[in-house]
C-alpha cells in the first residue's frame, strides 16, 4: 500500500499490541478486559496486513520499539520490544493465520520468566507448543549490511588519542551522547581515556573540567547519569569534577534532571564521586535551590535523604527502639483460637448493631416535630440501605424501604414538601452504588434473588436500570445472570431502554441479552440503532454479540455489518458469522465471498471468509467450502492458486473436527 495511510495503520496496530500487554499484565487471561484487549490487537494488525498488501507483517526491535523490518524509524511500544528482547528476540512476524487468541496465548507466554521460558526451548518452541500459528517470532532478524561499516581505518586510535585532548571535539561528542544509554557513555570515556596512553584518565578528566563550561545542560545530565551508574565513568568524570568550581557543579545539578525532585538530587549527591568536595558542593547547592523556588521543607527532605543514603548501618528496627511497637508485635503472637473467638464476637455484635440503629432511627423519626431534624433522620435512614445491601442484610434494608415508602404514601404531619422529600431518599437509597452492591450479592450467593426482587419493587423506577447497566459493565460473568434472575423478563425491556444511551463495552452484552427477546419489534430496532452508531467500536461489539444469537435476524445483521467501512468491523462480523448456530450463516458467509474479488484486491477477505467456514456449525458450509475449491479458471490469474489451496484445507479441517490453518 502506498500513501499515508500505511503508517497510520501499522503505528495503530503497534499502539493496540502495547495496550493488550498493558491489561496482560493487569488482569488474569481469564479476564474480559484482557480479552478484549487481544481482539483489538488482532483486529488492528489483521487490518494493517490487509491494507499495506503485504503476505505477512514482520517487525524488528528498533531502540524506541517496534520498527516495519527494513525500516529504522519505530512505531512505538518500546514495551513490547523490551519484553521480546527479554526473550532474546530479534524479529516477530503477524501472519494471516492471527486470531485473538493467538495474542493471547503469546502474551501468557511472553510474561513467563524467560529463563523458565528458555529451558522448554525458547519463546519460538513456547508459542509453538501453545498452537499459536498467527505469530512467528526469531532471534535474529536478517538484514542487509555494508560490510565496509565494521572496518576502521588504520588511523582511528591516533584519532581517538586527538578527541582526548580536543575540548570542542569532545563537546560535541557529549552533545550527541545526550540522551542515550549512560553505559555507551561510560565505554566511549574509557576508550577515551586507553587511547590517551599512560596519563589517559588524567588527560579526559582536564579536558572534560575545561569543556564543562560550554555544555548544554543535556549534555552535562549525561555525563552526571554516567558517572552515578558506571564505575568506569566514576572513574573519568571524579577526577574531572574535582577540578570544577563547587558552584558550576551545584547550578548544573539544580538546572538538570537530577533537580526536578529532591530524591533524585539526593541520589546524584550521594553516587557522584565528589568525594570531600561533597560539603561545599552542598552549601553552593543550597541557595541556588531558594533561588529556583524550592521550599526549606524541601531542602531539609534531600539533606535528610542525603543522609540516609550514605549511612553505612542499616536503620535499627522500631521494634527495637520503641516499647509501644514491641508490645503490639508480642500481642501479635496471641493463640489463634483467641483471635478467632475475638473475631466472631465482633462479627455477632456488627450484625446486631444496625437492626438496633435503623429501629432507634425510625423511633426518631416518629417523635420529631422539626421538619429539618426530621429530613435529616430521613437521610440517615437513606444511607443505611447500600451498606446494608453490602453487607448481604437484604431483608432489614428492604424492610428499610418499606417503612419509607408507608411514610410516603400516608402521612398527617403538616409539611406540604415532605412527600418529595421522602421520594428523594429512596431514590438515594436505591441509587447506582446501592445496585451495583445488590447485584454483587445476589450474583455471590443466588438465594438472595427473591428479596433482591421485592428491594427492587420498592424503589425507584430508575434504579431497575442501574441494576441492569451494573450487571452490563460488570467482569464478572455471573452478573448478567443474576439480573435476569432478578427482573425475570422485565430485564429486555430495561435493556431496550438503556440501548440509546449504551456505552461501547456494554454494546454486545446488551445484543446478547435483546436477541432473548426474539424478533420482538422493539428489542430488533434497539439492535439495529446499536449496530448504526457512528463509532467502529460498538459496531464491533454488536457483532461479536450476534455471533451467539440463532435467531435468523442475526445473520441479517451480520452480513451489513460485514460491509462495514471499519475493516475491524468487517473481520468481526465475519468471524461471528463463523461462530454462528443461526440457519443460514453459511449462505450468507457464501454471498459475501461471491460479491468480493478474491483473486485480487480482496483476497485477505476471502481468505477471513473460509476460515469463518471451517468453523461454521451450519451443515451448508461444507458445500460452500467445496464449490471454492472446485473453482476452474483457464488463466489462473492473482490468487487463484492460493484461495482454492484455502478451501482444501478448510474442508480437510473440517473432516478434522477442527480450525483450518
Amino acid at each position: 500500500m502506498a500513501g499515508p495511510e500505511r503508517p497510520q495503520a501499522l503505528e495503530h496496530a503497534v499502539r493496540a499490541l502495547s495496550t493488550a500487554l498493558k491489561t496482560a499484565r493487569l488482569y488474569p487471561p481469564a479476564s474480559p478486559i484482557p480479552q478484549q484487549s487481544a481482539r483489538s490487537a488482532s483486529d488492528a494488525l489483521l487490518a494493517a496486513l490487509h491494507d499495506s498488501g503485504l503476505p505477512a507483517l514482520p517487525f524488528t526491535l528498533a531502540r524506541d520499539g517496534l520498527a516495519l523490518a527494513g525500516s529504522d524509524s519505530a512505531l512505538g511500544a518500546p514495551d513490547v520490544a523490551e519484553l521480546l528482547a527479554s526473550h532474546g528476540i530479534a524479529e516477530i512476524v503477524f501472519t494471516p493465520e492471527l486470531s485473538d487468541g493467538d495474542v493471547t496465548a503469546f502474551l501468557v507466554t511472553a510474561l513467563r520468566d524467560p529463563e523458565e521460558v528458555l529451558r522448554q526451548g525458547g519463546l519460538a518452541a513456547a508459542l509453538e507448543a501453545a498452537g499459536v500459528e498467527g505469530i512467528r517470532v526469531s532471534e535474529v532478524a536478517i538484514t542487509v549490511v555494508d560490510q565496509r561499516a565494521g572496518e576502521q581505518t588504520p588511523d582511528f586510535d591516533d584519532f581517538l588519542a586527538s578527541m582526548a585532548g580536543d575540548v570542542s571535539a569532545i563537546s560535541s561528542w557529549l552533545a550527541s551522547m545526550s540522551g542515550k544509554d549512560p553505559a555507551a557513555l561510560a565505554e566511549g570515556l574509557a576508550a577515551l581515556a586507553q587511547a590517551a596512553g599512560p596519563n589517559g584518565s588524567t588527560t579526559v578528566a582536564d579536558t572534560l573540567a575545561h569543556a564543562f563550561d560550554g555544555l548544554s545542560q543535556d549534555a552535562k545530565d549525561a555525563l552526571f547519569a554516567a558517572a552515578v551508574r558506571e564505575e568506569t565513568a566514576a572513574a573519568v568524570v571524579g577526577p574531572a569534577l574535582s577540578r570544577i568550581d563547587s558552584a558550576k557543579i551545584a547550578q548544573a545539578l539544580a538546572a538538570g534532571a537530577a533537580g526536578a525532585n529532591m530524591l533524585s538530587l539526593s541520589n546524584a549527591l550521594a553516587k557522584l564521586p565528589l568525594g570531600e568536595r561533597l560539603g561545599s558542593v552542598l552549601a553552593d547547592l543550597k541557595p541556588t535551590l531558594e533561588a529556583l523556588g524550592r521550599s526549606g521543607t524541601e531542602i531539609g527532605f534531600m539533606e535528610h535523604m542525603l543522609e540516609v543514603r550514605s549511612r553505612a548501618e542499616p536503620e535499627v528496627p522500631l521494634i527495637d527502639l520503641e516499647a509501644g511497637h514491641r508490645d503490639a508485635a508480642l500481642r501479635a503472637e496471641e493463640a489463634s483460637a483467641a483471635i478467632e473467638t475475638m473475631r466472631r464476637d465482633v462479627a455477632h455484635a456488627a450484625e446486631a448493631l444496625p437492626e438496633r440503629s435503623v429501629r432507634l432511627m425510625l423511633d426518631m423519626l416518629d417523635r420529631q416535630t422539626d421538619f429539618e431534624m426530621y429530613c435529616k433522620i430521613l437521610d440517615g435512614l437513606a444511607s443505611t440501605v447500600p451498606v446494608l445491601i453490602a453487607t448481604r442484610q437484604l431483608g432489614l434494608a428492604r424492610s428499610v424501604l418499606q417503612q419509607l415508602s408507608a411514610r410516603e404514601q400516608r402521612t398527617d404531619l403538616p409539611w406540604p414538601e415532605l412527600s418529595n422529600r421522602i421520594t428523594g431518599a429512596i431514590a438515594r437509597a436505591t441509587d447506582t452504588h446501592a445496585m451495583e452492591e445488590l447485584l454483587h450479592a445476589v450474583a455471590d450467593d443466588q438465594r438472595l434473588a427473591p428479596d433482591a426482587k421485592s428491594l427492587l419493587s420498592l424503589a425507584t423506577p430508575d434504579s431497575a436500570a442501574e441494576f441492569v447497566r451494573a450487571a452490563l459493565a460488570s467482569r464478572d460473568p455471573e452478573a448478567l445472570g443474576a439480573a435476569q434472575l432478578v427482573l425475570g423478563r422485565r430485564i429486555l425491556d430495561v435493556a431496550a431502554a438503556l440501548a440509546p444511551s449504551a456505552r461501547w463495552f456494554e454494546a454486545g452484552q446488551l445484543v446478547r441479552l435483546l436477541m432473548e427477546a426474539g424478533d420482538e419489534p422493539r428489542a430488533r430496532a434497539a439492535i439495529e440503532a446499536l449496530a448504526s452508531r457512528p463509532d467502529a467500536q460498538t459496531r464491533q461489539e454488536v457483532a461479536r454479540g450476534l455471533g451467539a444469537a440463532s435467531a435468523p435476524h442475526a445473520v441479517r445483521l451480520l452480513q451489513a455489518l460485514a460491509k462495514d467501512p471499519a475493516p475491524e468491523v468487517r473481520a468481526a462480523a465475519v468471524r461471528a458469522l463463523g461462530r454462528s448456530p443461526a440457519p443460514g450463516a453459511a449462505s450468507a458467509l457464501a454471498q459475501l465471498f461471491d460479491e468480493l474479488d478474491c483473486d485480487g484486491k480482496d483476497f485477505s477477505a476471502c481468505r477471513e471468509i473460509i476460515q469463518a467456514l471451517s468453523r461454521c456449525p451450519d451443515d451448508e458450509s461444507e458445500a460452500v467450502l467445496q464449490r471454492i475449491a472446485n473453482r476452474k479458471a483457464l488463466i489462473k490469474r492473482g490468487h487463484f492458486s492460493e484461495v482454492v489451496d484455502c478451501a482444501r484445507q478448510a474442508l480437510a479441517a473440517r473432516a478434522r473436527g477442527g480450525v483450518s490453518p
